[in-house]
């Protein structure tokens, strides 16, 4: 740590909880900022990092926009930071074993794209009938055979979100894709960037703003905007556009 204090080094990105602890008694003068691979889910969790000293925190890529708005809501004095584009896992981060693992069959780029079988373990609920369960375990089914077919190489993308994140106060929006080859990496930057200024323009409406976005997402990547890529599907299925 001390050498990449010497280095320049100015934050670091955590997931430890006791690696947190560890920097915060070794008094490192640098910013910590929360890995997603933590898992934030609200805003007490938020809170309780602060409280270790974290002054940004990323927010689990599962939450939705309502989530995230009132998690915002109800803090103060802490960055935030959500995901805006490549690998959109099912998963989460925080509690998978898979994470980042990579598999020595190459038909799988990594081991969480191995095929697997999804079954309900509880019993059911009560006031649910048998068939209402049987229907939640075939969605279950259902969503794990269709992130087989889209997996995190079909370019996620939650950019649509982008005037809400803007409109909800949030700090950053992140770019997945370190082990990128650098022209993809340009592409990702160039993308954003450009619907970033876009919002500079004050009088664009939400729903200009949104058919900019999708237009843009098309040209530059060359997929049509579908639920199973967004990260943030409510924007798309508020507009009626089906999978």
């Amino acid at each position: 740590m001390g050498k990449a204090i010497d280095a320049g080094v100015d934050s670091f990105l955590i997931a430890d909880p006791a690696f947190l602890i560890a920097l915060r008694k070794a008094n490192i003068n640098a910013e910590i900022h929360l890995s997603t691979g933590t898992t934030v889910l609200n805003s007490e969790a938020v809170k309780f990092f602060q409280d270790l000293g974290v002054s940004r925190v990323t927010l689990e890529r599962q939450l939705t926009l309502n989530e995230i708005r009132e998690i915002v809501e109800n803090i103060s004095g802490i960055e935030t930071c959500v995901f805006i584009l490549n690998s959109r896992c099912p998963n989460v981060d925080g509690l998978c074993t898979f994470m980042h693992v990579q598999f020595s069959d190459p038909s799988y780029k990594n081991a969480c794209m191995l095929p697997y079988s999804v079954r309900l373990s509880r019993p059911r609920a009560a006031g649910e009938t048998e068939e209402e369960k049987e229907d939640k375990e075939l969605a279950s089914q259902i969503k794990q055979q269709v992130w087989a077919r889209y997996h995190m190489d079909e370019i996620p993308c939650g950019a649509c979100a982008l005037y809400d994140f803007e409109e909800i106060g949030l700090n950053y929006a992140k770019i997945v894709g370190r082990g990128n080859q650098t022209w993809r990496k340009v592409k990702d930057i160039e993308f954003i960037r450009l619907l970033l200024a876009l919002l500079k323009d004050k009088n664009i409406s939400r729903q200009k703003y949104i058919e900019r976005a999708r237009a843009l997402y098309s040209y530059t990547y060359g997929f049509s905007c579908q639920t199973i890529r967004c990260y943030y599907p409510e924007v798309i299925t508020q507009e009626r556009i089906l999978v």
